[in-house]
């Protein structure tokens, strides 16, 4: 189940949430990263410990991390060009 909303998609299965992707500038990380950000701003608040893959026109630079509450999960930055074009996270 997908609930949509201004800033972002809310991705549900079996009665949790298990991703949220950002579909405006308005979503941005703890960070301060939002679409349209540069990759060096990415680079400068995440660093340089990721996963980098193509697909299709865009470069995925995958982070893993751990919630507040100490849940592994893995933001995704889905670069086209210079500028994130979406950030998702999801559980690891």
């Amino acid at each position: 189940m997908v609930y949509k909303f201004l800033d972002a998609d809310i991705y549900i299965s079996n009665g949790k949430v298990h991703t949220l992707v950002s579909n405006s500038n308005q979503a941005k990380t703890k960070r301060g990263i939002h679409q349209g950000s540069s990759l060096q701003d990415v680079l400068n608040q995440y660093g340089d410990s990721y996963t980098k893959q193509n697909y299709n026109d865009l470069v995925l630079y995958e982070y893993s991390l751990k919630t507040d509450n100490g849940t592994p999960c893995i933001i995704r930055f889905a670069m086209k060009g210079n500028q994130v074009n979406y950030i998702s996270i999801r559980k690891a």
